[in-house]
């Protein structure tokens, strides 16, 4: 599994992607802007696989583990709102889920935190950029239709992403949808990333703890 760590600069992400990996990447510095991107790979614990390696001694042990994120989500902040380049969404795109990380404590360098508008301020922009997208191809497959050149599996897909954009021009990410498994064969290639699986992780400052 992949899962990709998104948030606002200097919301913590590379502290959390230490913890769960347990490497050293130095931290950026406040006002920054990070281009690198870290990967990790950490196991899962599970006690079953532990019991088997014990009970069968094998030569080679492969257990499951899960490959972390941190970084090609690039944020540019100005005096109104926040920039989100297209190498923000071009990178979470192939992740199998995503960690949103925002920030629950305080820095005299850093303004107030308000961890629920930064998290609705991601939201929303992970929600809008699949509405462009399928803006884009719903205006492809209009035009095959008036020209009679609709396939019917382009028939489908044409069907669930007007029920798609439907929901989510209630501000509902695709995640909420309920889909057929042949609507979501008929629009897997897409990967939404309002479709991913989404965690939040408030970083709380020490002293709140």
């Amino acid at each position: 599994m992949k899962v990709g760590l998104v948030g606002l600069p200097e919301v913590g992400k590379t502290t959390l992607f230490n913890a769960l990996t347990r490497q050293q990447i130095a931290l950026n510095t406040y006002g920054g802007v990070k281009d690198e991107t870290h990967l990790g790979t950490v196991p899962v614990p599970d006690a079953r696989f532990d019991y088997a390696v014990e009970v069968c001694l094998p030569k080679k042990q492969a257990p499951a583990t899960v490959d972390i994120t941190d970084g090609g989500a690039r944020v540019q902040i100005d005096e109104s709102r926040e920039k989100f380049g297209t190498d923000f969404f071009a990178g979470v795109r192939n992740m199998d889920a995503l960690v949103l990380v925002v920030r629950a404590f305080d820095n005299e360098l850093l303004p107030a935190s308000n961890p629920a508008r930064d998290a609705a301020r991601i939201a929303e922009e992970l929600l809008l950029a699949d509405l462009t997208i399928i803006e884009g191809r719903l205006e492809r497959l209009e035009k095959n239709k008036l020209m009679k050149r609709t396939t019917p599996a382009e028939a489908a897909e044409h069907q669930t992403l007007l029920k798609i954009k439907a929901h989510m021009e209630g501000l509902q990410p695709v995640r909420t949808l309920e889909l057929t498994p042949e609507e979501e064969r008929s629009v897997r290639s897409f990967a939404f990333v309002s479709g991913k699986p989404l965690i939040i992780v408030a970083n709380m400052g020490e002293d709140d703890l």
